[in-house]
């Protein structure tokens, strides 16, 4: 669900401790399948945040259109009281969707805090092996 996900990734997780591990070792090809898949799994989190921003956007714009529609209606007094009730299922709908997109934009800063951690080590760990 939306909340889980302001958790750390359970992925990126699992690749902490190999990171770590790398400090205490030569560079091997291990490690750089370590730091490829690091780089994969930041990749597919990104991917992950665009989707989830798009089809957030896509809903918008079709409730938009249909509260467009029901104003219209809204125009005919005998369709104007489904038209009210009609837009107080919408506006509850929005309000639903911005808190949704709130919550998108601190999993999206989380996703990035911990992105930015991955690549502080990487880097940590490629000018280790440079000097063993």
């Amino acid at each position: 669900g939306w909340s889980r996900m302001a958790e750390i990734d359970p992925n990126l997780e699992s690749i902490l401790p190999e990171v770590h591990a790398i400090f205490n070792e030569k560079a091997t090809e291990k490690d750089l399948a370590t730091i490829k898949r690091v780089k994969k799994i930041e990749a597919d989190t990104r991917q992950i945040v665009k989707n989830r921003e798009l089809e957030i956007k896509e809903v918008v714009m079709a409730l938009q259109q249909r509260v467009e529609k029901e104003e219209h209606a809204a125009d005919d007094d005998r369709e104007l009281a489904a038209s009210v009730d009609a837009l107080k299922v919408l506006e509850t709908q929005r309000d639903e969707l911005e808190s949704l997109i709130d919550e998108l934009n601190s999993n999206k800063e989380n996703a990035k805090v911990q992105i930015q951690t991955i690549r502080d080590e990487i880097k940590q760990v490629q000018s280790k092996n440079q000097h063993v």
